[in-house]
């Protein structure tokens, strides 16, 4: 009531836009706070640059993507099949969501050997884990906690009994005698196995099962090599997880940024800086949470995937719930929610 030809022209322009973006939809929920609405403006050198200036702005701010720009011309949706098409192929997926029968499963894939293009540490490391499997042994075992990190066992006392668990680093076979490097969140300390401490088996056992990257864990008791090393005198062993592809270089490691982005797990079981960082990141949540818990604060949840993506800048990733036939966007921020409350 009351609006003048130009405040119903705007109204009609949002209206008719927000069909494909959430304006109106944005607006309405930011009305609700009362928010002080400071203007925005664009520089241009000529008015002949408005036009561009105003598609740059649009594709700064997420509304407008190019076809060129784009990774994948299908939409995310949810609707695609993310499972490999030889797995498809074999028929034994259930679309009612019970679980496939594993043993035909497994039959039908096509075996690893037969045309694969796995670099030869992976085929050999895989055929060493069927190897393992055919003895009966399991590789990846349920876990059992150790009675103590690496870097408390290095300050127990001599002779002392203790079980840690860590990553294999290093092996240096030297007949009866065997050393390697473990490692795990707390520190590194050198594993001594001879033949004549270990209660079963032999250091060839370990050198034929364990390669570098497995997971293992080991029992036994502190004491110094001849060298003096301090060293672990290793009196039983056994493989916690298999490492199937091997660690990047040791003294390098991963140099391509994008490869320790996209393989995270890797750059934190090889690069110390990499786990100081998430471990001081840790720390700051931690005194954060408890800083505003003894304030009187409440930590909630806000939803994950939410009917208003807000935030403008970013054109939010879409899915499609089938229980609800409902579009939903992955939340970019978490005020909206919070402001609820």
């Amino acid at each position: 009531l009351g609006a003048g030809p130009v405040a119903r022209l705007w109204r009609g322009l949002l209206v008719f836009f927000s069909r494909w973006w959430q304006l109106e939809t944005l607006y309405r929920s930011n009305m609700k706070y009362q928010p002080e609405w400071v203007p925005r403006y664009a520089c241009y050198e000529d008015a002949r640059l408005v036009p561009r200036v105003g598609v740059a702005s649009v594709i700064a701010e997420g509304f407008l993507v190019l076809p060129f720009s784009r990774r994948s011309a299908q939409p995310h949706t949810g609707h695609h099949i993310s499972v490999p098409q030889n797995l498809v192929a074999t028929g034994l997926l259930h679309h009612d969501g019970s679980a496939p029968d594993l043993g035909e499963l497994q039959a039908d894939l096509p075996d690893a050997d037969e045309g694969s293009r796995l670099p030869e540490q992976v085929r050999v490391r895989m055929a060493k884990l069927k190897s393992l499997q055919a003895d009966g042994v399991d590789a990846y075992p349920v876990g059992e906690a150790p009675s103590h990190t690496i870097a408390r066992a290095v300050d127990a006392g001599d002779d002392e009994g203790v079980t840690v668990a860590g990553r294999v680093l290093r092996i240096r076979d030297y007949g009866g005698v065997l050393f390697a490097q473990l490692r795990d969140w707390s520190g590194e300390v050198q594993l001594l196995l001879d033949n004549s401490l270990l209660e079963e088996g032999t250091t060839a056992d370990f050198t034929r099962a364990i390669d570098l990257g497995d997971l293992i864990q080991v029992s036994g008791t502190m004491g110094y090599s001849k060298k003096g090393t301090r060293s672990l005198m290793v009196r039983s062993w056994r493989l916690n997880g298999k490492c199937l592809r091997p660690l990047p270089d040791k003294y390098k490691g991963l140099t391509d940024q994008e490869a320790r982005v996209r393989a995270r797990y890797v750059d934190l079981a090889i690069n110390a800086e990499a786990r100081d960082l998430i471990r001081a990141r840790s720390g700051v949540l931690h005194a954060i949470r408890e800083t505003l818990v003894g304030k009187g604060f409440f930590e909630v949840e806000t939803p994950i995937l939410q009917q208003i993506h807000g935030g403008a800048n970013a054109r939010p990733f879409l899915t499609h719930i089938n229980a609800y036939d409902l579009d939903l966007y992955l939340r970019i921020a978490p005020e909206l929610y919070l402001k609820r409350l």
